[in-house]
């Protein structure tokens, strides 16, 4: 059991199993995931959030070993988040809606030397790769050519890459080329029987995502905390 399924547990949160934690990407599992995130009124529930992220990373795994660097910061960030989530202080980390007026409130985000290791910046940082999914997974939806480099470098751009060094922008350009092609990233993500059904799974999974993102991005925007450092 991995250590975030096991502080799910303690919370009585519905996680993931041995199995589902080891098994393939599942599609239909990140969508309801994302699905239930949205039942906290007017929030996130963070909790869910993080399973949600945890199949998500599965996702990552899919497009190739030169992005274990991503799947690593993910594991990184969700474990800050968990460790949040399980504090002395759980009660302000139930929604991402608690959390940000928790820290703002007590003014944890003011300071720059404070901000790295509390919630609100680690899940931002999460919200903005989440948006880079959306749109990579979108333009997949949409393509009817097998090579998606093109559609994962225009993702890239006009998303992570404004967070970005020059440096690890190059490195992600040139990490793009190792790629699968579209038909056989449908076939990890589907399966082999549901390639051919990819419109309707995707669709689900975009309106899921999609809905959550924009919640996530409103709690931030309306609390001028988009820019975090």
């Amino acid at each position: 059991m991995s250590y975030l399924a096991l502080l799910m547990s303690l919370e009585g949160i519905s996680y993931l199993s041995n199995d589902e934690e080891t098994s393939p990407f599942n599609i239909d599992r990140l969508t309801a995931l994302f699905r239930q995130c949205r039942e906290v009124e007017e929030s996130i529930h963070l909790s869910t959030y993080l399973l949600a992220y945890e199949e998500l990373n599965k996702f990552f795994a899919i497009l190739g070993s030169i992005f274990s660097f991503v799947t690593s910061d993910i594991c990184s960030k969700m474990k800050i988040l968990c460790d949040c989530v399980h504090s002395e202080n759980a009660v302000h980390y139930y929604s991402v809606k608690t959390m940000l007026d928790y820290e703002k409130g007590l003014g944890m985000l003011e300071d720059p030397n404070s901000c790295a290791n509390n919630g609100s910046r680690t899940l931002l940082r999460l919200h903005r790769a989440l948006l880079f999914v959306v749109r990579f997974i979108e333009s997949v939806r949409q393509s009817t050519s097998d090579n998606i480099i093109p559609l994962a470098k225009a993702a890239y751009d006009c998303t992570l890459a404004n967070y970005h060094s020059w440096i690890i922008r190059r490195a992600v350009h040139l990490a793009l080329y190792t790629l699968p092609t579209r038909r056989e990233l449908l076939r990890h993500l589907l399966g082999n029987e549901d390639a051919n059904n990819a419109e309707q799974y995707l669709d689900a999974l975009m309106l899921e995502c999609t809905t959550v993102y924009d919640a996530v991005e409103k709690l931030y925007s309306e609390r001028k905390l988009l820019q975090l450092p």
